[in-house]
């Protein structure tokens, strides 16, 4: 089988893959997404959110999966103990019985008492969630959040089907980040390999963030 090379060739950058996927190497034939609620969880009673929302390195996002309101318990105790792996405490998820009723009418989890109708409004509108779907949450730091919620959705993914159908579908993933913080060594590293040039530095006389390294890619 001969494969034609799309044109022109999808990219996109660090940043975005990380805040939409939880990966900077995306399996994009899985249709599900990430979805940031950071900040509309800050003020809420619920210091499982609240706290890695109002600390530096935090991040709370979610996962809406359409339909999945069907799914066991048992099945949501299985990828709860799944997304422990990549450093989770839980998983905490949000059952949407009703979307016109913000309580525990139309929302059923545990953790609906404590968040307030303004946020439970704010975080089904971003969602864009539907009477019969599922939102699974994660809150921690941000490294844990991506890996844990970015290797839940490619499971959920390929365990339900919510898959574009294609046998591959390639991208360019672009502008990656000059350093990061080691939580091991305790001491900033530099991401890509130690031959890579600072991303427009010349111009802007500024400290590099970014890396013009080669664009890794991903199918």
């Amino acid at each position: 089988m001969q494969w034609i090379f799309p044109k022109p060739f999808p990219r996109m950058s660090h940043a975005e893959a990380m805040r939409r996927f939880g990966s900077d190497k995306p399996d994009m034939r899985v249709t599900l997404e990430l979805t940031e609620v950071t900040d509309a969880v800050k003020n809420v009673a619920f210091k499982v959110f609240s706290g890695p929302a109002n600390a530096p390195d935090g991040r709370v996002a979610a996962l809406r999966v359409p339909g999945g309101a069907s799914m066991s318990r048992g099945e949501i105790d299985a990828y709860t103990e799944f997304v422990k792996i990549y450093g989770a405490r839980g998983l905490a998820y949000i059952k949407v019985n009703d979307v016109t009723k913000l309580n525990e009418d139309g929302l059923q989890s545990p953790i609906v008492k404590n968040l307030d109708e303004g946020s439970l409004r704010e975080i089904m509108a971003r969602c864009g969630a539907q009477t019969g779907d599922v939102i699974f949450f994660g809150a921690d730091k941000a490294k844990v959040v991506n890996d844990a919620l970015g290797a839940l959705r490619i499971k959920i993914g390929h365990d339900k089907k919510y898959l574009t159908g294609e046998a591959w579908r390639p991208l360019w993933v672009v502008d990656f980040p000059m350093f990061e913080y080691d939580e091991e060594k305790q001491a900033v590293g530099g991401v890509p390999h130690p031959f890579t040039s600072p991303k427009d530095r010349a111009k802007t006389g500024s400290k590099p963030t970014r890396a013009n390294a080669s664009p890794r890619p991903t199918t």
